[in-house]
């Protein structure tokens, strides 16, 4: 993840267990207060046949933006999952950075809905490539840690 020293530890710490993200090669630039914002360097484990990047990156920067937007509002033994993604691709996502910025819209009790707009750097400016919207679904834990290294969740 490079330099996360501008995160809180509880960002951080969640980030490190998102083995896709990570691997694809996301990156948090930042996130607080309801707001974050993640970019990659499209490379060609993302791109599909036209060099452009693929839906899926597109779809994964637009849940790891929006998610860590929402994660910023939750409190300790709370955690989130996706429980929905729609997705506008308006053009190619072709440029030298990729960038996300999500924000929550409405952050209750069990959901969270957050928008997000993906930009390419082309020439030195960010172009509108995506955008969309997801929700998700708060976790508390019941009982923390299990013995076995399960955790018993419920959404509340």
């Amino acid at each position: 993840m490079d330099d996360a020293s501008h995160l809180s530890p509880r960002v951080r710490e969640m980030f490190e267990r998102q083995g896709f993200a990570r691997t694809a090669g996301v990156r948090v630039d930042s996130c607080a207060d309801g707001r974050a914002q993640v970019s990659l360097t499209p490379h060609e484990g993302v791109t599909q046949q036209h060099g452009a990047a693929h839906a899926a990156c597109l779809t994964l920067l637009l849940d790891v933006a929006g998610g860590l937007a929402s994660y910023s509002l939750t409190h300790p033994g709370e955690d989130l999952v996706s429980s929905s993604i729609h997705i506008h691709l308006l053009r190619p996502g072709v440029g030298v950075r990729l960038i996300a910025r999500g924000r929550v819209v409405k952050h209750g009790r069990t959901l969270s809905v957050s928008q997000t707009e993906i930009h390419a750097v082309q020439e030195g400016r960010e172009v509108l490539v995506a955008q969309g919207t997801m929700t998700c679904v708060v976790l508390r834990s019941e009982a923390g840690p299990q013995p076995d290294g399960e955790r018993s969740e419920r959404g509340a």
